[in-house]
């Protein structure tokens, strides 16, 4: 298994340390929902900034452009996201409410369906792309969708992409250590704040900062399968 290179290590870290350091900081100190978005927004202009600065300075992994045929892959699995996130909606209410169920429910099909899609797709801009589709399609199936959650949206698609763009694409331990780091830092940030800033649902720092590790592992199993399939699925396209 190939280890996986230095840029694409350091946003792999970045990801969960800031994750769970904002998880603490915005639990314990909730200062407010301007200072909050302030701070999400910090995130994004430093993901995009690395994610630049690498492809500037010949850091990031060379390979072709996306194609038509890539973005029809990347739709298709940006719709099994979004019947997989709507499935787990359906869950009995006091499973849905149960923290400790979302690493279950939530992280571990996402592991699968992304890892899936890198590496049936490892090209730049999957990532993004990836997030950005199901983002909308989501909003579109909603109906209403609400404006205050697309910020973690941007923020989730700069970081998978500041992480996938520099790494050794579509190479098991690129997408384990993708599937652990994101999963931390996607419920830390979506799972456990979003909800707190968006719909004033707080839940203390016993059930969130456990959740969020767990949701890591969970992420990264999940990618290993997802690694598995999509390993077959490039073999049948060949």
């Amino acid at each position: 298994m190939e280890i996986p290179s230095i840029p694409s290590i350091v946003v792999a870290a970045i990801m969960p340390i800031t994750g769970l350091a904002y998880l603490v900081f915005y639990t314990l100190y909730w200062p407010g929902l301007v200072e909050f978005f302030a701070g999400i927004f910090l995130l994004i202009i430093f993901f995009a900034a690395w994610t630049v600065l690498m492809i500037k300075f010949g850091k990031a992994t060379k390979s072709a452009s996306l194609r038509t045929t890539d973005f029809a892959v990347i739709a298709v699995f940006a719709a099994i996201f979004i019947i997989a996130d709507w499935a787990s909606m359906m869950l009995p209410g006091p499973l849905v409410y149960v923290p400790v169920t979302i690493a279950f429910t939530s992280s571990f099909p996402q592991g699968i369906i992304m890892a899936a899609l890198l590496k049936i797709v490892p090209k730049p801009g999957t990532a993004l792309t990836y997030v950005i589709g199901h983002t909308i399609l989501g909003a579109v199936v909603a109906g209403t969708p609400n404006p205050l959650w697309f910020p973690f949206s941007i923020l989730s698609a700069v970081a998978l992409e500041a992480y996938y763009l520099t790494s050794k694409r579509g190479t098991l331990s690129s997408l384990l250590l993708l599937g652990f780091s994101f999963g931390i830092f996607s419920y830390a940030i979506g799972g456990a704040l979003f909800p707190f800033a968006v719909w004033q649902y707080w839940q203390p720092l016993l059930w969130t900062f456990p959740v969020a590790i767990l949701s890591g592992i969970t992420m990264a199993i999940g990618s290993s399968i997802g690694y598995a399939i999509g390993s077959r699925a490039v073999r049948v396209t060949l």
